[in-house]
């Protein structure tokens, strides 16, 4: 495959960054299993591994903020407050 110089600039990325990304979102949409992701990606299978853990990693981190920032409003607490009160 075959990426241009174009995409690498618009991008900000390398080609190897483009694969990977690649890799990952069609490993994420079962399109593909982690040896052809970590194929296409141009990665032993585990570093591809290693990538996948960072990753899921990386999405808690920034859903549990995502999450807080909805949930830690005084909105929230009235809405539970009945569960509250039957402790």
């Amino acid at each position: 495959m075959v990426i241009s110089d174009e995409i690498l600039e618009q991008a900000h990325a390398s080609e190897a960054e483009v694969r990977a990304e690649i890799a990952l979102a069609l490993f994420a949409q079962e399109r593909i299993d982690i040896s052809q992701a970590a194929r296409l990606a141009g990665l032993p299978q585990r570093e591809f591994e290693a990538l996948l853990t960072a990753r899921a990693s990386d999405t808690a981190v920034l859903s549990e903020s995502a999450l807080a920032a909805d949930w830690n409003r005084p909105e929230e607490d009235e809405a539970w407050v009945h569960l509250q009160q039957a402790s």
